[in-house]
C-alpha cells in the first residue's frame, strides 16, 4: 500500500455552491460503437448517449407604458447538456463501457419573458451515491473533458468539488463513517483502488496489480472491501481488508461478475452477472457461497440494497427504442416491480434510514 502521486489527483481549490440538484432528461438517442485492438482485454462495446434537449423559447412582447410597439421580448431556451467524448490514448480496455452502457445529459431550461434566457442544461451526471451518515451524496459529472467528482448537500443544495479524476468511470462510494470515499482510477492499461480522506483530500492506493480493479464497496462495519477484478482472467468479485493487502476471490460461477455492493446487514453481496447473453442480478454470501440469481434478462445492472437489506433496486434497459427503467426485487427473487420515474432512469442508489 502506498500513497498515490499528489500531482495526479490534486483537487482544485475552488468550490461551487448553490447549484440545483442535476436531473437526467432524455430525448435524442445516439448509439456509438467503440472499437480498438487491445491485447486480450475487452476491445468492443456499444454505448447509448443522449444529449440534453434545448429548452423552449418564450413567445412574449414588451408591454410598458410609454413604449408603444415594444416588440418581442421573449428569451431563448437554454442549451441542452452536452455529451463530451474524449479519446484517451492510454485506455487499453473497454471493460467499464461493456457493463455501463447508458449515459444521458440534462435538458435546457425554458426561456421567459423580458428577454430572460433559459439556463443551460446540466452536463452528464453518473452514479450518485448517498452518504450513510450525513445528508450528502457524491456523484460524477462529465461537464469538462475529465470526470469531476462532487459532494452535494441534500438539505441546502450546496455543491463542493472533490477533484478531477482522469480515468474514472464509476462514482466513489462513501465509507460507513462518511469521512472517506473509495474509488477506482485507470492508470495506463490497469486500474487500481484508492481511498480519499474528504477532510485532507489525501489519496491512498489500496491495490497495485497488473489488472483492472474497479467498483469497490465497503462492508457496513468498514472492515472489508468488495470489488471487481479481472486479475484471474475475467471479471470476478474479490474481498480484501479496508487497508488493502491480499484479496480473496469469492465468485467462481460461469460468466463475468461486476458492480458488487454489500448489504447493510453485512450478510450478502449483490452483483451483476453476465453470461449466455443474459445480464442477471444476484446475491451471494460474503464468503461466496449460496449464490442466487434473482432476475435475468437484457440488460440488468447496478444493484443497490434497501436499508433493511432485504430488497434490491436495479435498472433494466431492454434496448431498441426503449430506455432504462428502475425495478425492485426482494432477496428471495420474488415481488419484482417496476418503479415509476418521470423519464428514463438508471444507476439507482438507496439512502440510509432517515432519523
Amino acid at each position: 500500500m502506498s500513497d498515490s502521486p499528489s500531482t495526479a489527483f490534486d483537487p482544485p481549490s475552488d468550490t461551487r455552491r448553490g447549484k440545483r440538484i442535476p436531473r437526467l432528461s432524455v430525448d435524442r438517442d445516439i448509439v456509438v460503437k467503440y472499437a480498438s485492438q487491445v491485447m486480450k482485454f475487452i476491445d468492443e462495446a456499444v454505448i447509448h448517449l443522449r444529449a440534453g434537449d434545448g429548452g423552449n423559447g418564450s413567445a412574449a412582447f414588451r408591454r410598458e407604458d410609454g413604449v408603444p410597439r415594444g416588440g418581442p421580448s421573449g428569451g431563448d431556451g437554454g442549451d441542452g447538456g452536452s455529451i463530451v467524448m474524449v479519446a484517451d490514448p492510454g485506455l487499453s480496455t473497454l471493460l467499464d463501457f461493456k457493463y455501463r452502457r447508458n449515459y444521458a445529459a440534462d435538458r435546457g431550461e425554458d426561456g421567459r419573458n423580458k428577454d430572460q434566457y433559459g439556463a443551460r442544461g446540466e452536463d452528464l451526471v453518473l452514479t450518485p451515491r448517498f452518504s450513510p451518515s450525513t445528508q450528502e451524496l457524491t456523484y460524477m459529472s462529465y461537464g469538462q473533458a475529465d470526470p469531476r467528482v462532487f459532494l452535494l448537500n441534500i438539505d441546502g443544495g450546496q455543491r463542493e468539488i472533490v477533484g478531477n479524476f482522469p480515468g474514472m468511470t464509476f462514482s466513489p462510494r462513501f465509507s460507513p463513517t462518511g469521512q472517506q470515499v473509495i474509488m477506482s482510477l485507470q492508470q495506463g492499461p490497469n486500474s487500481n483502488i484508492f481511498v480519499m480522506d474528504l477532510q485532507s483530500k489525501r489519496t491512498t492506493r489500496l491495490t497495485d496489480t497488473a489488472a483492472i480493479d474497479t467498483a469497490p464497496c465497503y462492508s457496513p462495519d468498514g472492515q472489508r472491501i468488495c470489488f471487481e477484478s479481472d486479475r484471474g482472467g475475467r471479471p470476478q468479485i474479490y474481498v480484501m481488508g479496508a487497508q488493502g493487502g491480499a484479496a480473496q476471490r469469492i465468485s467462481f460461477g460461469e460468466g463475468s461478475y461486476s458492480t458488487p455492493v454489500w448489504s447493510p446487514r453485512g450478510d450478502f453481496i449483490a452483483f451483476t452477472k453476465q453470461g449466455g447473453g443474459q445480464f442477471s442480478i444476484g446475491i451471494m454470501k460474503i464468503d461466496g457461497s449460496g449464490e442466487r440469481l434473482l432476475t435475468s434478462g437484457f440488460h440488468n445492472e447496478g444493484p443497490t440494497f434497501a436499508p433493511n437489506g432485504r430488497v434490491l433496486m436495479f435498472f433494466r434497459d431492454p434496448g431498441g427504442n426503449s430506455g432504462p427503467s428502475l425495478f425492485s426485487i426482494d432477496v428471495t427473487g420474488r415481488n419484482e416491480q417496476k418503479i415509476p420515474t418521470p423519464s428514463f432512469a438508471s444507476d439507482p442508489a438507496w439512502s440510509p434510514l432517515l432519523s
